[in-house]
């Protein structure tokens, strides 16, 4: 008997897989199509086992047999990227993108949706960014229910996180949030909560992101809890934010780490010279994708010491780069900029003209005094609570809706700092303090606010004042 495809498929998403290979065990296919359509369904089972090996034998004796098919196609890449062969994962992105515009106007609309949701993914691992965020809109006009549609809300919230956090992420975040767990399923629910977290550590701050992955740990498998342990890991080096010792010490209980985070995890632990670092990258791009190349190059670069080592990081971020579509190349830019910024920037606040200098680069701030009076009150205090900052403002307690005023004024300050002279962020936010980032030498009428030893002293003022709302786990 012929099985619901639907319901076998949602079987497979909740990893109740025995059930599912029992009911295509009893399946007798009649026809060739039908034939194809077991063999796939027999290649998804597998991959959800992790026996990406037996799943390609599958899926390339499938091809073989019955030609091209997108479907086939996007799972044969998912196990050559899983076996780090990416040459080969490469060659059939280039066939799969060729197959969908060929094929497209004949496709139904579920079709369209599965395929530019792969394609929006597939475009994100190679770091072509700007054709991601166009397949993934395009997933979205082909969403026809709620929960298709946080399904290309994932990939687009965590889009976001990792290369453009702006004023987006918040609506992404509440609509994600909201959707109840029962209508999802179990793929679909652990893919939420690794989005839910990359946008807490943007919009609210690591210590939330981490209590959601404890609270996770118990339920992930080994595969899903070092995706998030070590995504977490790497926003945080690339935020400069210090990493708890249990967190580094939950890292390094993971067994059977691919080549990206054996790479953090050497990085965390100095386990590789800075001379063989390079060498070390080069042999991985053959074996992880262009977008976690890039990452790991950044880490690099930002912790070298050695002068020539660092140039030759960032000539290799270029080349890199260089391949890509203009609009990608600018993304990436601007997201290095704020990593890669440089040990010191001088920033001078003139409060009588409102206007800012940035690396001898004026910036009028006359339509901006919010981004003025925040600059003001930073250069008096390094760091300020979230609810000292919105009375500096707005002379008013907290509230959401101040919150997200507030996160607007020094996003719109950073984007404008950025555009017009290429620095990174110049003042960094979370759910409990508003500071000038780490390298940034702020001044005004003569007094300097930046260097370390003044942010450490303004954040232990700050601490003793017990204003800082606690909301981080023990550990972290």
């Amino acid at each position: 008997m012929k099985p619901n495809q639907t319901e076998l498929k949602n079987l497979i998403l909740n990893h109740q897989l025995d059930l599912a290979l029992s009911q295509l065990n009893e399946w007798t296919p009649e026809g060739r199509v039908d034939e194809r359509i077991k063999l796939h369904f027999q290649a998804l089972v597998q991959i959800q086992k992790g026996e990406f090996q037996s799943a390609r034998r599958v899926l390339i004796d499938a091809r073989a047999r019955f030609g091209d098919n997108l479907g086939l196609l996007r799972e044969l890449m998912i196990c050559h990227y899983h076996l780090q062969e990416m040459d080969e994962f490469r060659e059939l992105f280039n066939e799969l993108e060729d197959l969908w515009i060929k094929l497209r106007p004949q496709l139904s609309d579920q079709t369209c949706f599965e395929v530019a949701i792969a394609l929006g993914k597939i475009c994100e691992e190679e770091a072509r960014l700007a054709p991601a965020q166009i397949y993934y809109d395009e997933a979205l006009l082909y969403a026809h229910s709620a929960v298709q549609r946080v399904r290309v809300l994932v990939q687009k919230g965590r889009w976001l996180a990792l290369h453009d956090p702006n004023e987006k992420l918040g609506a992404i975040y509440r609509e994600l949030i909201s959707m109840p767990k029962t209508r999802l399923s179990e793929d679909l629910t652990i893919e939420r909560e690794h989005s839910l977290m990359m946008i807490e550590m943007q919009l609210i701050g690591r210590n939330h992101a981490w209590m959601r992955i404890e609270r996770l740990l118990s339920e992930l498998d080994a595969t899903d809890a070092r995706l998030m342990v070590f995504d977490f890991l790497e926003l945080s080096l690339a935020k400069g934010d210090p990493i708890a010792p249990s967190v580094l010490k939950l890292a390094g209980e993971f067994k059977d780490l691919d080549p990206f985070e054996q790479f953090i995890r050497d990085h965390l632990h100095d386990s590789l010279e800075e001379n063989q670092r390079l060498s070390k990258l080069a042999d991985l791009a053959s074996q992880i994708s262009w977008s976690c190349h890039l990452r790991l190059l950044c880490l690099s670069a930002n912790s070298a010491t050695d002068k020539s080592l660092k140039d030759g990081y960032l000539k290799n971020i270029d080349l890199v780069l260089s391949a890509l579509d203009e609009k990608s190349q600018f993304i990436w830019k601007q997201q290095l900029n704020e990593i890669l910024q440089s040990p010191e920037t001088a920033v001078e606040l003139n409060v009588g003209k409102s206007e800012v200098v940035i690396s001898g680069k004026l910036i009028e701030l006359k339509k901006k005094k919010s981004a003025a009076i925040l600059l003001e009150a930073l250069a008096q205090n390094a760091i300020l609570s979230v609810d000292d900052a919105i009375k500096n403002l707005w002379g008013c307690d907290f509230s959401p809706e101040h919150y997200h005023r507030l996160r607007m004024t020094i996003h719109r300050l950073n984007t404008l700092v950025n555009e017009q002279t290429g620095t990174g962020k110049i003042i960094e936010v979370d759910a409990e303090k508003v500071q000038i980032r780490s390298g940034v030498r702020l001044s005004l009428n003569g007094m300097v606010r930046g260097a370390e030893n003044q942010k450490r002293r303004c954040e232990a003022s700050v601490l003793q004042q017990g204003v800082l709302p606690s909301i981080a786990p023990p550990h972290n």
